[in-house]
C-alpha cells in the first residue's frame, strides 16, 4: 500500500499541472487548506461550510495555483482575517473521497493542509463570502466534527502542543 505522500507524488507524475485544476477527475486534483490555531495551540477557528454542512478549517481548490497559495487565498476570502501569517511548510497530508455532486464525477481531493497562527483576543473579522466561522477549543472541535480527516489534523495539533510545553 502506498503512503499518502508517495500518492501525491504519483499524481504529480501521472497528471503534471492538470494535477492543479479542479477539473482532473481522475482520480482527482490538488486542494489547500489551513487550519487557524491559537497562539498556544489550545483553540482552532472553523468554518461552517455550506455544501458539506460541517464545522471545517477554510480550504479550497488550487485552480491552478500552489496548495500554499491556495490555503493563503481561501483563509482570506473565507474570512477576512489578513493580518496572519500562514506557515510555508505542509503540515498534513489527506486524501479525501468526494462524492459525485452536479455533475461531477466522483473524485479525490489531495489536500495540503497548512497552519497559522492568530491571536485568540483579536475581534474576528466579518466574512466577506458570509461564512459563519468561531474559535473552539481542540475538544470541541473534536466533538463538533469527527471526520477522520479533523480528527487527523486535530491530533497533529495536541502532538504539536505536547512537543512545545
Amino acid at each position: 500500500m502506498k503512503t499518502t505522500k508517495e500518492q501525491f507524488e504519483e499524481l504529480v507524475k501521472e497528471k503534471g499541472k492538470q494535477a492543479y485544476f479542479r477539473d482532473c477527475f481522475d482520480p482527482g486534483h490538488f486542494t489547500g487548506s489551513c487550519l487557524v490555531v491559537s497562539e498556544r495551540l489550545e483553540f482552532v477557528i472553523l468554518m461552517h461550510h455550506k455544501k458539506q454542512k460541517i464545522w471545517t478549517h477554510f480550504g479550497g481548490h488550487c485552480d491552478g495555483q500552489t496548495p500554499y497559495q491556495t490555503a493563503v487565498r481561501e483563509l482570506h476570502e473565507e474570512s477576512g482575517i489578513r493580518d496572519i501569517k500562514v506557515i510555508n511548510k505542509v503540515f498534513d497530508l489527506v486524501i479525501q473521497n468526494i462524492s459525485p455532486y452536479q455533475g461531477e464525477p466522483a473524485h479525490k481531493h489531495f489536500d495540503t493542509r497548512y497552519l497559522a497562527f492568530y491571536d485568540i483576543n483579536k475581534k474576528l473579522p466579518k466574512s466577506p463570502e458570509n461564512i459563519e466561522y468561531h474559535w473552539f477549543s481542540i475538544n470541541e472541535a473534536l466533538i463538533i466534527n469527527k471526520t477522520k480527516s479533523m480528527i487527523q489534523i486535530l491530533t497533529k495539533v495536541i502532538k504539536l502542543k505536547n512537543e512545545s510545553i
